[in-house]
């Protein structure tokens, strides 16, 4: 039974090794094997965390054989001998019927795996068991130590809480720790470890005490000294894990890896804790050490030097404390700690590569990568220490770093470059190893760092330089240029990560030839039957996530329809490859598909992309549709399908909004089909759609069929397609362009105050302004000051768009008084900006339209005049008039009536408008001439100077490429047929000439 036992707690620990590439010892005095770590992670010194995925049994067994029998005299109570027997005896059953009780008494252990472990509920009761415990500390005697018969049990006891709460920093923890609740943990672990090493040190002051009272004492020798010192860390390293239980060196390290995982803008001075660890246990270790050295072997101590002695694991563990501390010191100590590993001379352990890439890491973090580049090159030129793949991948990160997060001025466009150098050092190394040193092999990952700094650099390019143009992904015909080897132009990040793609499968490729492995797995089952790699045939293997950053790359460089055309044939390049090589981490999934989806959805506007997008949705639908995976990534979801009906949204016509339609019926009936939870449609996908119906004539109707449809999912389980605030803005949106401005208010109503906003009125405000109802509009602006001022509902203070709207709303209506309701509110937002209010300041967009409503309204007398007044005013406030109100004010004069002065008066103000237009930087339009031709042929009497100011208006017209058909129905209609002739150079016989009998360059 015991044999058997033992069987499985090895079969158990050679999964472990396996899993986190360690390897197994077995200790000669103690038949259960135990995993010995290889450090592997470049941040994640983790040798507890190898050992902590261990069943807990047999860190149980392996705790319980660490100490002696010295220290665990046998209990004779028989309570005690009892309760064991009948432990062992349910033991003994429960294992013969398949149970995973261990023998003995120590079930608590097994009762604290997996989840419940972690629970927050267990994780209060571990810190209140470690609060208690500290203080049940054992209290000194009359002599000033502690009674024997309490420490070793306070010990083990201590030993074990620590082990316990070291689960919550454990590397595989399937919890999302909360960084607060880990370092209380962790400073309760550390309050303990102190206790424990407490009881070591003062074991060593007692004995080292009587020693001296002794008369045969001597002094350790010079030659036990020198013989000591000159132990190689090598030889120390082998002679070390015959001994390394859960002793009290890998309590040092547990508690200096939860320092090293703690967040260390909670944690400042986890650095400082961590070295408090190293600096005790190392006093411990040298005095230990000198016991050992001196010519009696009369006095002993209950623990050898190895159990105090520190390994290279402890101090990479508080150089990682120091690579993640915000303090400014940490790199002057980090440097002093390492300088001194470095002059141990074999007393202590010497640095390593993870040493030095715990420095590596500082620097990355500080973003100083001058320094990091410095320290690589002498790693690469030492001879105790190698540079790993983990060494060039901080160092590329570190150049990654400071470019994504340098500003528009400080950007070094070279760290690509310079970061691709290092990538290349390390594969030539690799090469010279014959493709052959696993330390040197690049991963997809340190690839992966150099195609993601390609692929952002044509994004962080197009927010540098405004010469791209805005950030969208549209089509910009005249922005690309055809070079893309020049870093200015677009597509040149692009071009440079799908380069890096083919250097890295064109290495893959050379490494299964020369490794003469010929495979063809096809899904991860082929490769557990021994189909295809094992976990020993590590190769570097492209992933798919590397060609998805690529196509990304492509859909997002501003190329539209050439970069949807690249994104498509890298799609097309990875099914051929994963058919041929048969990588798991090349197998195709929806996300690919879906990366090529969007750039073709994006590309333009046009509906032939569109139907593109569509036709590769079909194409998903092939291949997934039916699949069934445990694997979420493989499933089918919604996503593509949003990204369809979001493309057929984009577009114009009268069918895109059943087209979009189409898309989501087909998406519920493959989730009736398929019993797939990810294809149920939701608030994203409906939101679409109702995006769709907004440019529909019965958009409105519509969009409340799509909202009503949301709600009835909702109330039937589907939480994901309860509406939110931007479809219900959407579905507002849909009915007050479509003349349901009524319903859009109903749904209004129906939101809570808590949620509205200024967006949610003006919506409705902008369909009161196209049906020309004022005073409805004016009545949603006086809910708005209401929430905003008597509930304190900020979000709904009406803003310069609500002003705008509202007046505008005014001037399209029919009432009587809509001129002084436009100035009204003019006045009342103006007002509000006096008062402090900055969201209500005019803009010239309000004045335009106020004055607007004034040239249209009915009234004939002094329009003019008022309009003016009003932009005397806009000045007044800081607010700059534009072309447009420059044309408005013309326009306004072209149509005064009344009196010779009065007409000469509005003839002056126009003609001054027109001649101020390039004193203040603005060029006439169409619109300006029309004004102008209009302002002189109605406001001038007939004469010579008038045909001359016509004459040389419309010359300035076609000099401009100004001229429309509507200057010249004016002319036709308002001047001789002989003037005409003179004017435009065509005749006006029976019907007015078109631009067509004009030169092209005038219009």
């Amino acid at each position: 039974m015991i044999r058997r036992s033992l069987s499985k707690q090895l079969l158990r620990a050679r999964q472990t090794a396996d899993k986190y590439n360690v390897s197994i010892v077995h200790d000669a005095n103690n038949a259960v094997p135990r995993v010995r770590s290889h450090p592997f992670s470049l941040l994640e010194h983790c040798y507890w965390d190898q050992r902590s995925n261990i069943d807990s049994r047999i860190i149980s067994r392996q705790f319980h054989s660490t100490f002696s029998a010295q220290d665990h005299p046998p209990r004779t109570d028989q309570n005690f001998i009892s309760n064991r027997n009948n432990n062992s005896r349910h033991a003994n059953t429960n294992t013969r019927h398949g149970g995973g009780v261990r023998k003995g008494n120590n079930n608590h252990f097994n009762n604290h795996n997996g989840d419940s472990l972690l629970s927050p509920s267990y994780i209060s009761q571990l810190e209140k068991r470690g609060r208690d415990h500290i203080q049940n500390f054992p209290s000194t005697t009359s002599t000033g130590g502690h009674d024997a018969a309490l420490l070793s049990p306070w010990y083990r006891t201590s030993v074990e809480i620590i082990m316990l709460m070291s689960k919550l920093w454990g590397r595989d923890r399937n919890h999302k720790s909360d960084q607060e609740q880990i370092f209380k943990v962790v400073s309760l672990a550390n309050d303990l470890l102190a206790k424990v090493l407490m009881i070591r040190k003062n074991e060593l002051d007692g004995v080292f005490d009587e020693l001296k009272s002794d008369t045969s004492f001597d002094e350790p020798g010079s030659h036990d000294i020198a013989q000591r010192n000159n132990v190689t860390p090598k030889q120390r390293n082998t002679i070390r894990p015959q001994a390394r239980h859960l002793n009290t060196e890998i309590l040092c390290q547990t508690v200096a890896l939860g320092w090293a995982r703690s967040d260390p803008k909670i944690a400042a001075d986890a650095a400082h804790y961590a070295r408090s660890i190293l600096e005790l246990l190392e006093d411990i270790c040298t005095r230990r050490e000198q016991l050992d050295n001196m010519s009696t072997r009369r006095k002993k101590v209950s623990f050898d030097s190895n159990d105090v002695t520190p390994s290279i694991m402890l101090y990479n563990h508080v150089l990682s404390c120091y690579s993640r501390s915000l303090d400014p010191d940490a790199e002057t100590r980090a440097k002093m700690l390492l300088e001194r590993m470095i002059e141990s001379r074999g007393t202590f352990s010497r640095p390593d590569t993870f040493s030095y890439n715990n420095m590596l890491n500082l620097y990355a973090n500080k973003g100083d990568v001058s320094a990091a580049e410095a320290l690589l090159k002498q790693m690469e030129q030492s001879n105790d220490v190698s540079c790993d793949v983990y060494s060039y991948s901080i160092a590329m990160n570190a150049f990654q770093k400071r470019f994504t997060t340098s500003g528009p001025h400080n950007r070094n466009m070279e760290d690509t470059e310079r970061a691709e150098e290092l990538l290349s050092r390390l594969v030539v190394k690799y090469e010279k190893s014959g493709l052959r040193d696993g330390k040197l092999r690049p991963t997809n990952v340190t690839f992966g760092t150099i195609i993601s700094m390609y692929a952002q650099a044509d994004r962080v390019m197009k927010i540098d330089n405004r010469d791209y143009g805005n950030r969208t992904r549209r089509w910009k015909a005249n922005k690309i240029a055809m070079n893309v080897h020049d870093k200015t132009n677009v597509g040149w990040g692009a071009t440079n990560a799908e380069r890096v793609l083919d250097w890295m499968i064109g290495l893959s490729e050379r490494e299964r030839r020369s490794k003469k492995i010929n495979s063809n797995v096809k899904d991860e089952g082929d490769a557990r039957r021994g189909g295809g790699f094992n976990h020993d045939n590590q190769l570097i293997r492209p992933s798919t996530y590397n060609f998805v950053t690529v196509m990304d790359a492509w859909a997002k460089a501003g190329m539209g329809v050439v970069g949807a055309q690249h994104c498509e044939r890298l799609l097309d390049r990875l099914v051929s490859l994963y058919d041929k090589v048969g990588y798991v981490e090349l197998r195709p999934n929806p996300m690919c598909f879906g990366t090529v989806i969007n750039a073709w959805a994006k590309a333009d506007e046009e509906h032939a992309t569109a139907e593109h997008a569509e036709s590769l949705l079909d194409r998903m639908e092939e291949l997934f549709l039916k699949r069934r995976s445990s694997n979420p990534k493989e499933m089918l979801r919604n996503v593509p399908y949003n990204l369809v009906i979001d493309a057929w949204s984009r577009r114009s016509g009268n069918d895109t909004a059943e087209r979009a339609e189409n898309i989501l019926r087909r998406l519920v009936s493959n989730y009736e089909l398929t019993n797939n939870r990810f294809l149920l449609p939701d608030v994203i996908t409906y939101t679409a759609v109702m995006k769709a119906c907004v440019k529909h004539p019965a958009g409105g109707e519509k969009a409340l069929k799509i909202l009503k449809e949301m709600n009835n999912q909702y109330r039937d389980g589907n939480v994901k397609a309860r509406p939110d605030i931007q479809a219900l803005a959407v579905a507002m949106d849909a009915c007050a362009k479509s003349g349901l401005t009524a319903e859009a208010e109903h749904i209004l109503n129906d939101v809570d105050d808590s949620q509205k906003s200024r967006v949610l009125f003006n919506t409705i405000m902008s369909g009161y302004k196209s049906e020309g109802r004022g005073n409805k509009a004016e009545a949603v602006l006086r809910r708005m000051t209401h929430l905003s001022e008597n509930s304190g509902r900020g979000r709904c203070s009406p803003d310069m768009i609500s002003y705008a709207l509202c007046v505008e709303a005014w001037g399209n209506s029919n009432s009587e008084d809509r001129v002084s309701r436009a100035m009204a509110l003019l006045d009342e937002s103006i007002q509000r900006y006096q008062k402090g209010d900055n969201n209500c300041k005019p803009s010239n967009v309000t004045f335009n339209v106020t004055a607007d409503t004034i040239a249209n309204s009915d009234d004939r007398e002094g329009k003019e005049a008022t309009v003016l007044a009003l932009f005397e005013k806009m000045e007044g406030i800081g607010c700059e008039p534009n072309l447009i109100s420059f044309n408005i004010l013309i326009k306004t004069c072209a149509i005064a009536t009344g009196s010779e002065e009065r007409k000469r008066n509005a003839l002056r103000i126009a003609a001054s408008a027109y001649n101020s237009l390039p004193s203040v930087g603005m060029k006439a339009d169409s619109i300006t001439y029309t004004g102008m031709i209009r302002a002189t042929v109605n406001l001038m009497e007939d004469s010579a100077d008038k045909i001359s100011a016509i004459t040389g208006i419309f010359q300035q017209c076609c000099d401009d490429g100004c001229l429309n058909q509507h200057i010249l129905n004016i002319l036709a209609s308002r001047i001789s047929d002989d003037n005409f002739l003179s004017i435009t150079g065509v005749a006006s016989t029976e019907q007015t000439p078109g631009l067509n009998r004009l030169p092209a360059e005038w219009s």
